[in-house]
């Protein structure tokens, strides 16, 4: 029942999507940044095996917060302080959501906007995406992606669900792994997110997965209640943070995917760094093997020369196919990555991602990356002469010593449109 990309292209595209995983690295899923702080994915994938709806959840038990994490290939890891599920969550039935509170806000990449409007018809091209394995022999943990054709939910109900059937010239499938995982639709506001992969019913003698089986995805506009109640202004962010977001020009992007095994113990890479780079952000992840077919590749990044295991600037040597490097205001220059074999033999992707430093935002007084109706209160006042100038020094855009009406309509307009990029 838990949903991969079958058929689909390996990315390090769409930044907010990430993967799931509990502490103990023992069960995945797929999900996606809809706030600086909120993720959303499917109410099975924190809630126990063989419960199929709220109730029967919330009597199991729901996951702890304190044993789940979420990886972003542009943002690393992050923990969770809180989980709510969906209370009209049943499975195969409809709003199959839950709600993830990020202990941390992630910078540096822009939430998904949910839709709005519902109009998911019959016929419509989406896009899927996810962690998940892709058919046969492989594993989850490498990002893919896929497109899919919407069609009636003959084995679901259509006002809760977005259906497709996996047919010959069709281009993917969901399975193991893509849970929560998001379908995008591109309408008329851009990209939005519509739907949280949920399931497939197949038909008998079908494999999982395959060619005939029919999938499902819970409908955000369905759940939008539930989703507005927890999440609640937070889904509004357009950025987040100080950075500027993945896929503007302020943001450079190296990504590879190779394979390590006995024949080919390590992979070695090198990474230009421009100058006024803010932060330089190294993350791999690969197929996540279990129990007896375990596969650990451990990440290090040094600067200027080859790293080694003990010579590196950083290094990531936690279990499985996952390392997370950050460096703020890195040297610029030629840095150099090695993904290391210590177990096993897999796939993996390496995503190094700098961040150019942004110009300050005018209005945005305490660095958070937004501009409220409080900061342009105090801009005011300062224009009045009732503060100091030094409540809010980057609303002096052009250091003249004071604010002035032409200052504030910048600082207006950024509060509307959200702050520049770069």
């Amino acid at each position: 029942m838990t949903p991969r990309i079958v058929n689909g292209v390996i990315t390090a595209d769409f930044p907010s999507v990430g993967l799931l995983m509990n502490e103990a690295e023992t069960a995945f899923c797929t999900g996606t940044l809809i706030g600086c702080s909120t993720f959303i994915t499917a109410a099975h994938c924190v809630c126990p095996p063989d419960t199929f709806d709220y109730v029967d959840c919330l009597v199991e038990g729901v996951a702890d917060p304190s044993q789940l994490k979420v990886f972003f290939q542009h943002g690393g890891f992050r923990s969770v302080s809180k989980v709510a599920v969906n209370p009209d969550y049943r499975f195969s039935i409809g709003s199959d959501v839950a709600l993830l509170t990020l202990s941390e806000p992630v910078s540096g990449i822009a939430p998904s906007p949910l839709d709005t409007t519902g109009r998911i018809g019959v016929g419509m091209r989406a896009t899927i995406t996810g962690f998940g394995t892709a058919g046969g022999m492989t594993r989850a943990g490498i990002k893919r992606t896929g497109t899919v054709m919407t069609q009636p939910c003959s084995f679901a109900p259509d006002s809760d669900n977005i259906c497709w059937s996996f047919a010959p010239g069709q281009s993917a499938n969901t399975c193991h792994g893509d849970s929560g995982g998001p379908l995008f639709i591109d309408a008329d506001a851009g990209i939005t997110l519509a739907g949280v992969t949920s399931g497939f019913a197949k038909p008998q003698n079908v494999e999982d997965c395959a060619v005939g089986v029919l999938s499902f995805e819970s409908t955000v506009f369905a759940a939008r209640g539930f989703i507005q109640a927890k999440a609640g202004s937070d889904i509004d962010n357009r950025s987040c943070g100080p950075l500027p977001e993945v896929g503007s020009d302020a943001v450079s992007v190296f990504e590879v995917s190779d394979t390590l095994g006995k024949s080919k113990s390590e992979a070695r890479y090198t990474i230009t760094v421009p100058p006024d780079t803010a932060e330089l952000r190294v993350e791999l992840n690969g197929e996540l093997g279990l129990g007896q077919t375990s596969i650990d590749f451990d990440l290090y990044v040094k600067q200027g020369r080859e790293p080694t295991t003990t010579d590196n600037d950083c290094a990531d040597t936690r279990r499985f196919v996952l390392g997370d490097c950050r460096i703020t205001n890195p040297t610029p220059g030629t840095w150099n990555v090695l993904v290391k074999r210590a177990n096993g033999s897999g796939m993996f992707q390496l995503t190094a991602t700098t961040f150019a430093t942004s110009p300050p935002c005018a209005g945005d007084c305490d660095g958070t990356g937004q501009v409220t109706v409080d900061k342009i209160i105090t801009l005011m006042n300062i224009a009045l002469g009732e503060s100091a100038l030094s409540v809010c020094g980057v609303g002096d855009i052009n250091g003249d010593g004071q604010i002035t009406v032409d200052e504030l309509l910048v600082a207006v307009t950024n509060a509307l449109n959200g702050c520049p990029t770069q």
